[in-house]
């Protein structure tokens, strides 16, 4: 009988606290899908902290985020555990809280429209031993690769840089590997080209891999230097947070 009265008074817990009330406030984000909602938390255990509701009030996230950033296709979380989740704008899971890491972090939750992002893919990452492995999820939430790269960089053009060990080589949106891994360095894909270097050459490859012979990295000196300069802005901007 003690045993049934302890289980009873367990399940009146549980149901008492998934009906905790709370006060919130709605936060005027103009960059918010119009489908959804970002709140705040004015008292309780979760004051201040933020959450994600829908246009009926009924919460589609927990209350404990201390970041939510809304790009333009998706939605980046942050809980007080540093848990991270990712969401699209119609309020569905693309990975749930602490399903994934991600190597691209967000830092602002109020971004001006000029500066959001549109992503068809995003690298993950998990701890193996002493470093890290990389992977790629898709908007649906499904990794088109295994974590099986030492380093990763962005989709261009349709084809992402990874690197195994210390050699570079590129995938396709499919997960596919279509150019060999045997670059030190590497750029992103622009106009079908991309800059890579082995040892002291550096030069131009097309799509496939090969060597452009008509158009020389001496050659193209200035559009290298502008590749150069944006693949670090992007890099700063995107990669906030040490891995």
């Amino acid at each position: 009988m003690k045993k049934m009265i302890t289980i009873i008074g367990l399940l009146l817990s549980l149901y008492s606290f998934s009906q905790e009330k709370f006060t919130y406030k709605e936060l005027n984000m103009t960059q918010a899908p119009a489908n959804i909602k970002i709140i705040q938390i004015l008292d309780g255990n979760n004051i201040g902290l933020y959450g994600v509701i829908d246009n009926n009030g009924n919460f589609l996230t927990s209350n404990n985020n201390i970041l939510i950033s809304i790009q333009e296709n998706h939605i980046y979380l942050l809980d007080i555990d540093n848990n991270e989740g990712l969401m699209s704008i119609d309020g569905n899971w693309i990975g749930k809280m602490g399903e994934y890491k991600y190597k691209d972090k967000y830092s602002n939750m109020f971004l001006p429209l000029q500066e959001e992002k549109n992503k068809n893919f995003f690298i993950v990452y998990q701890k193996e031993k002493d470093h890290n492995k990389f992977a790629y999820l898709n908007l649906k939430g499904q990794l088109i690769t295994p974590y099986l790269y030492d380093d990763a960089e962005s989709f261009s053009d349709g084809l992402a840089a990874v690197k195994k060990g210390q050699k570079w080589g590129y995938i396709n949106e499919d997960g596919q590997e279509v150019i060999d891994f045997i670059f030190d360095e590497v750029f992103p894909f622009e106009n079908g080209s991309a800059v890579v270097r082995i040892g002291e050459d550096t030069f131009y490859i097309d799509a496939k891999g090969n060597k452009k012979v008509t158009q020389t990295f001496f050659y193209n000196i200035k559009e290298w230097i502008e590749s150069v300069k944006r693949h670090i802005s992007n890099s700063f901007v995107e990669k906030i947070g040490a891995i």
